[in-house]
């Protein structure tokens, strides 16, 4: 759910770009250009961007219409992270208007709008990309990504699919299209047997994908199986502290309030700070402690 900034950031962006977007005739970076720019960049470090945006906007101070300064104002702004997209957005689209048409445009615009919540407008740009470099793996899963933020599950589920026959082995794919299809009521059990065949790293993910889908259904007895067990892989939850939190509550709905003292006890040891977890664990350490009397 998005927060009450993040909502009026989007807002904000919508009033900004609307006449423009009302004008056109239609209404993950490409991995070569993240290599060679994003890595470059940050290896020198923030200031090294700060410095060089300082210097595009001198540029843009003489001649505003310079599309190229547009262009590398708008990539470093990205480069400044999610805070800064809405003024990325906007250099992007005043290079756009000042001539601009390479196709990495395309997927640097889809990449804010994605960040500013602007589905719609992320798709859109994504599937010009698309027409430049149809092949491009990366941009097709964002794509199918954003139908599933849209809640367009079927629409997720048909591009995931679709992936998964030509990359039948991918384990983000796989992953992926279990997910949409659970969401889409289709046959989540297939991709998530795929992702176990694989074994390591994308075993665990599948246990706990398959942990989450039966915490969400009221199967807590199988949920906190899986959770429990993904739980002892930590390079696949490199998150841990709500698979913590859902595996302390399917133990605590099987009345196993010992197992899930000891989840949230570990969930507190990576996040101190967590009134809920912090607030629950005493009344369950002496509901575990009156059972053992």
């Amino acid at each position: 759910m998005p927060t009450a900034e993040a909502a009026a950031s989007v807002l904000r962006g919508r009033r900004r770009f609307s006449q423009f977007f009302r004008n056109r005739t239609t209404a993950i970076l490409a991995a070569a250009l993240a290599a060679a720019g994003m890595c470059f960049f940050w290896a020198r470090g923030p200031e090294a961007v700060e410095e060089k945006l300082a210097r595009v906007r001198t540029r843009l101070a003489e001649d505003p219409g310079d599309m190229s300064a547009l262009y590398e104002a708008g990539r470093l702004e990205f480069l400044r992270g999610p805070a800064s997209y809405a003024a990325a957005a906007s250099y992007f689209e005043r290079a756009r208007e000042a001539g601009l048409t390479d196709p990495r445009l395309f997927y640097y615009l889809g990449s804010v709008y994605q960040g500013l919540g602007l589905y719609d407008f992320a798709a859109e740009e994504y599937r010009r990309y698309l027409n430049n470099k149809p092949g491009d793996l990366e941009v097709r899963l964002s794509l199918a990504k954003l139908s599933y933020q849209k809640g367009d599950y079927a629409a997720a589920e048909d591009a995931f699919s679709g992936l998964a026959e030509e990359r039948p082995r991918d384990p983000v794919v796989l992953e992926n299209l279990a997910l949409a299809s659970w969401k889409n009521g289709g046959a989540w059990a297939e991709p998530l047997a795929g992702l176990r065949e694989l074994g390591g790293t994308p075993a665990a993910r599948a246990d706990l994908v398959e942990g989450l889908i039966n915490h969400a259904s009221g199967d807590h007895a199988r949920a906190a199986e899986l959770l429990a067990r993904a739980a002892g892989s930590p390079a696949a939850v490199p998150d841990r502290t709500e698979l913590l939190r859902k595996l302390a509550d399917s133990r605590r709905s099987l009345k196993d309030e010992a197992g899930a003292a000891a989840a949230l006890r570990e969930l507190l040891a990576l996040s101190p700070g967590d009134k809920e977890a912090a607030s629950l664990l005493p009344r369950l350490e002496r509901a575990a402690a009156r059972k053992k009397k």
